[in-house]
């Protein structure tokens, strides 16, 4: 079994045995506990999901798509099986954005319980996140619409609209004349009101 621990986050005393219980018991590649964002002593729990659910390798796919379930490392036991070293991509920002579907699709099962478990301490410095980012993280929304039309076409509008999200929310932040061309360009080559109403 395999979990991620960022330096500055914690996790609760019963994490690993809640997690590992859940694995063995419901026989699941990953499972999903909720996180908890600590931000300045105030804590927010991510509500999904409302209860204890199994997800096969297509729902698993659906979720991270539309982004319902985060791409984090850190809220996750994995079976040592379902992850490589190829999934770890050296100095490229966002690569649990990145490599996460391509985990879950060699999953059979996975299960997302509703105990939060993990806490983590965001910090407005904090380099993970999108919006310090902003074109970093659309260029990391690019590349996993990639894989999605690639490998898991029935999922690839909801990983465009996705984009569509973070684009918009580029043009609010300076940016160059290139990099604003090029979310202007993504915009204009794949919004369409009436398919994403």
């Amino acid at each position: 079994m395999i979990i991620f621990i960022d330096s500055d986050d914690y996790i609760s005393e019963t994490m690993i045995e809640v997690m590992y219980n859940t694995m063995i018991s419901e026989n699941a590649d990953i499972v999903i506990c909720k996180d908890v964002n600590v931000n300045n002593g105030k804590n927010n729990i991510r509500k999904w999901p409302d209860k204890n659910c199994i997800l096969k390798r297509e729902d698993a796919l659906k979720y991270i798509a539309c982004d319902k379930l985060k791409s984090f490392f850190c809220n996750k036991m994995f079976k040592k099986k379902i992850v490589n070293e190829n999934d770890f991509i050296l100095n490229v920002r966002f690569e649990d954005f990145l490599c996460m579907p391509q985990i879950f699709n060699r999953i059979e099962k996975s299960v997302a319980i509703i105990e939060p478990l993990y806490f983590y301490v965001r910090h407005q410095e904090s380099f993970t996140y999108s919006n310090k980012n902003p074109m970093k993280f659309f260029e990391a929304c690019i590349e996993r619409n990639n894989w999605y039309k690639k490998y898991c076409p029935k999922f690839y509008n909801l990983s465009i609209k996705r984009t569509i999200e973070v684009a918009i929310s580029c043009l609010d932040y300076e940016m160059s004349i290139y990099d604003k061309q090029k979310v202007e360009k993504f915009l204009f080559d794949n919004i369409n009101l009436k398919k994403w109403l």
